[in-house]
């Protein structure tokens, strides 16, 4: 899809009556993508409920810590408390 909508729309109008006067103003759009910047920070940060089904499935498998593809852990271990806090790194890697 695309973010420009297929065509917009527009209305404005003013009552009166003595000394009071109304002004209105209706306007629109129909077609397009919506877009949302706050959804797209939530995904980008993993914040984004639908986000825990993923991590949730690497984390089942065993694979709690993301590695890039390419990068191998040669030796060393991560140890983390309860909480998953690591306080112990002594991995070393090698491409």
């Amino acid at each position: 899809g695309h973010l420009n909508p297929d065509w917009r729309f527009g209305l404005q109008n003013q009552f009166q009556y003595k000394k009071w006067a109304l002004d209105v103003g209706i306007d629109g759009a129909v077609g397009g993508v919506m877009r949302s910047l706050t959804v797209e920070k939530m995904w980008w940060g993993g914040k984004h409920p639908e986000s825990t089904t993923y991590r949730d499935e690497e984390y089942a498998a065993g694979h709690p810590v993301y590695v890039p593809e390419g990068v191998n852990v040669v030796s060393g271990e991560l140890k983390t408390d309860v909480n998953g806090n690591v306080i112990e790194d002594t991995r070393t890697f090698k491409p």
